[in-house]
């Protein structure tokens, strides 16, 4: 069976005991692309990463690699390597034989076994730990040995199962550039699992956002920061997190429509949205698109409740109305203190709005 795309699936479904964890999901990945799957812990992207690499079967669907089908075709035979979040390294044996015991089973010539491990070494600077045993590295020596010991087979495919998140926040940062810097040498078709935004909006070509099972929305990391097409996936992409706000649409004049926040203040976007006139929604404002203005310029008042010194960003938590509190990110170290009143505004045209079943309306056009 000959489809598009490197990796393809169709359809796929996974149920246990009836209740549905991954749902019709359809998805081609390009030959070369480093793809994540993001999403809260249960959502379905470890079982979808699974199902690809033949360690689940599928309840229905078609899963092609390269072309070929391999919905019923075992794990081992199916040309692709998998690096999971425990390391699963033998402790007796040293990292060479970690390395190589794939290629040994498989019966390969050993000077192509030597120069094998001697390559892949070298790329994850693995050479002066060969002969050590796993238990005398570090986490991230460790986390490299797992991923040699995946690329000395030459997959089709490299699969990874939330690979750092067993490691501390500093070695989690360098492990993401190895990982970067690993996938433009070898320029493998990568598909990466991880709860973790940050991850993914630093790794991926593309990200996959999955909710209870479904796709929510797929798309390069600006394009998703940028366009969100649901609430969902304006909240969870983008670290502080989108300000969300109550809105009623009192009415589209022309091509501005007057905004009604949390049943209090009045917003005017300068874009029309009739279809929501007289309906509930949600207005989403980015932390980094609120000004701090005086005077006659300001929008609105809020009070300082809780500074977040960030090095060369500040972010400000600020009462807002009644019961909102809003993330305003600012630069440089000066900043308002807790108690203290504060003026701001919104842009305009940074401004996302959401119906009440959370589709984006809007989205900001100027990106």
């Amino acid at each position: 069976m000959t489809v598009s795309g490197f990796l393809t699936l169709k359809n796929v479904r996974k149920a246990y005991h009836g209740k549905e964890i991954v749902k019709d999901i359809s998805l081609s990945v390009k030959q070369g692309e480093f793809v994540v799957f993001v999403g809260p812990s249960g959502c379905g992207k470890s079982t979808l990463l699974r199902m690809i690499a033949g360690l689940e079967t599928l309840s229905s669907g078609i899963v092609s690699i390269n072309g070929q089908e391999v919905t019923n075709v075992e794990a081992s035979k199916r040309g692709v390597a998998m690096v999971f979040q425990s390391y699963a390294l033998y402790p007796h044996m040293t990292v060479r034989r970690n390395m190589d015991f794939n290629l040994r089973i498989a019966k390969l010539p050993a000077h192509e076994i030597a120069e094998r491990i001697s390559e892949v070494a070298r790329i994850l600077r693995l050479e002066p730990y060969l002969e050590c045993k796993p238990g005398t590295l570090s986490g991230g020596q460790r986390q490299r040995v797992a991923i040699g010991r995946a690329i000395v087979r030459k997959p089709k495919l490299f699969l990874f199962d939330e690979p750092l998140s067993n490691l501390d926040a500093e070695l989690r940062n360098h492990m993401r550039i190895e990982l970067a810097t690993l996938h433009r040498k070898l320029g493998a078709t990568t598909l990466y699992v991880t709860h973790d935004q940050v991850e993914a909006m630093t790794l991926a070509d593309r990200i996959v956002v999955l909710r209870d099972g479904d796709i929510e929305q797929v798309g390069t990391p600006l394009e998703l920061y940028h366009t969100p097409r649901t609430l969902f996936v304006a909240g969870f992409i983008g670290s502080a997190s989108m300000n969300f706000i109550p809105l009623t649409l009192l009415k589209t004049d022309g091509n501005v429509s007057h905004l009604q926040l949390a049943n209090s203040v009045t917003l005017t976007l300068p874009s029309p949205l009739p279809r929501l006139e007289g309906q509930i929604g949600t207005l989403g404002i980015r932390p980094e698109d609120i000004r701090i203005t005086e005077g006659k310029d300001a929008m609105f008042q809020g009070t300082v409740l809780m500074v977040e010194h960030l090095g060369a960003l500040t972010l400000l938590h600020v009462r807002f109305l009644e019961d909102i509190t809003l993330k305003i990110q600012t630069t440089g170290s000066a900043s308002p203190r807790v108690g203290e009143a504060l003026s701001f505004s919104f842009l305009p045209d940074a401004c996302h709005v959401f119906d009440q079943d959370g589709l984006a309306y809007r989205a900001d056009t100027k990106h």
